[in-house]
């Protein structure tokens, strides 16, 4: 069973952070629910992130758009729970 992170999406501002890696783009569904995170790097079109250990590890060089900071956090160390 899948669980899915929710995003409060009142009036908070989730902003962007900028980044030297790329950027981590949280894709919510209407409940405000992260279903997936996407890897941009510079110059390259976004795809669904593969190695979530990875970017975990690199965490603090990459950008975020479309959640808070701390929920695509929790949403990667989930999924890579899940694979263990």
């Amino acid at each position: 069973m899948s669980k899915l992170i929710t995003v409060a999406k009142s009036d908070q501002n989730i902003g962007i952070t900028m980044n030297t890696h790329g950027m981590l783009i949280a894709e919510t569904n209407e409940q405000g629910e992260i279903v997936c995170v996407w890897q941009a790097n510079h110059g390259n079109r976004p795809k669904p992130v593969k190695g979530a250990a990875a970017c975990l590890s690199a965490f603090g060089s990459f950008g975020t758009y479309g959640a808070p900071r701390e929920a695509i956090m929790l949403w990667l160390t989930h999924t890579v729970e899940q694979k263990t």
